[in-house]
């Protein structure tokens, strides 16, 4: 029997992304080793503006519990809990709610 010399298709394309070179980052964004001339970079400042990070919108604390609580895993463990409860077996339904 011959084996084939092909690696397996589970094998294929797992290599690691390849990083570019300094060179092509420099082409990229129009600089060099040097960086930006003061020209360039007041031209750059009038055309993008600043370099200030976004604001993140935070969550309240009710907006975490809604988020929580609507999840579906969530719901589906206080709906069993509830059901077993109705049941009356509160032995069982103890863990789901407490």
């Amino acid at each position: 029997m011959q084996q084939s010399l092909q690696s397996p298709v589970w094998q294929k394309d797992t290599a690691a992304p390849r990083q570019p070179s300094l060179q092509q980052l420099y082409a990229q964004f129009q600089t060099s080793e040097k960086g930006l001339t003061s020209e360039e970079a007041r031209k750059r400042l009038s055309t993008y503006g600043p370099n200030e990070p976004t604001s993140v919108k935070r969550l309240t604390t009710l907006q975490r519990l809604l988020v929580f609580v609507t999840n579906l895993l969530v719901l589906i463990l206080l709906e069993k809990g509830c059901a077993l409860c109705i049941v009356g077996s509160s032995r069982d339904a103890r863990p789901l709610v407490t």
